[in-house]
């Protein structure tokens, strides 16, 4: 309850902000911005055929609040370099950024609840992303491709992170889960092969089919005492698991959930726990602990 005040407060100050912004710091209207109005009387940005590097989006235009960027609106911008979204912005829509493959950093503002699909997806220059304590859901594919992207903060306000939302960014050595995630999604995580290091809180629920399939590099994991299920296929092929410990809570892990982790050396369980088809690899020493 106290989380959900605070979220509400901050997204209050923010949106207040973004109205001053309105008024007095509009700017210039940058060249090669599409924009029209949208059914809340705002503006929507639709697209950018412009040349610059390093694009500012105002926050009014033509004395209107921009409060969204359309789906695509800079999909396949390879020029931009960087981004500045106001305040003004409450949705940034599907793919909006995606394959903006020399975008380095962006910022999104405290306005934003929800980091829709596809948003940055093959941005493959981007090394680092700020996500603020308003989003509450990471959807699908959200960041999925981002190669260069090495280390990512989940903030505390984020209950739900999709499917293959950070799928393929192998430059990614390390995540840290807020204890607020209950679910991470089908292939969170795939092919995140620079992965070393995930620390799964007690909050999550489900660990998703293929969540952490092909993570390479990952050498050991703990799945807490919050955890029921552990999805089909779902530390399928992390060669470099050595060791891995699952608590007495987990009632069933999927077929072939860490079939070819051909280091594994060792997986601690519960004789209660079910087991599907092939689950760990031949040559895995399972140690019961009841």
């Amino acid at each position: 309850m106290r989380k959900r005040v605070l979220r509400a407060l901050c997204l209050t100050a923010a949106l207040l902000t973004a109205a001053a912004a309105t008024h007095g710091q509009a700017g210039k209207i940058p060249e090669g911005l599409w924009y029209g109005r949208n059914n809340g009387g705002g503006v929507t940005v639709t697209g950018y055929t412009g040349a610059a590097a390093k694009l500012v989006i105002p926050a009014a235009i033509e004395g209107l609040a921009v409060t969204v960027i359309e789906t695509g609106a800079f999909a396949g911008c390879a020029n931009l370099t960087s981004i500045t979204i106001p305040l003004s912005v409450t949705a940034i829509e599907t793919g909006a950024f995606a394959s903006c493959t020399n975008l380095t950093g962006v910022k999104i503002p405290l306005s934003i609840e929800t980091i829709e699909s596809m948003t940055f997806s093959r941005c493959t220059g981007l090394t680092s992303v700020t996500i603020p304590n308003s989003v509450t859901a990471i959807e699908s594919g959200a960041f999925s491709g981002c190669t260069r992207l090495s280390r990512v903060t989940i903030p505390e306000s984020v209950t739900d992170i999709g499917k293959f939302a950070f799928k393929d960014c192998t430059g990614l050595s390390s995540v840290t889960i807020p204890n607020s995630v209950t679910v991470i999604g089908t292939g969170a995580f795939y092919g995140c092969t620079g992965l070393i290091s995930v620390t799964i809180p007690d909050s999550v629920e489900t660990v998703g089919d293929m969540a952490f399939t092909g993570c390479t590099g990952l050498i050991s994991v703990t799945i807490p005492d919050s955890v029921t299920t552990v999805g089909r296929f779902a530390f399928n092929g992390c060669t470099g698991l050595i060791d891995v410990t699952i608590s007495n809570s987990v009632a069933f892990i999927g077929e072939y959930a860490f079939y070819g982790c051909t280091g594994l050396r060792r997986a601690t369980l519960s004789r209660k726990t079910r087991l599907g088809r092939d689950v760990f690899p031949d040559g895995a020493r399972l140690a019961y602990r009841d």
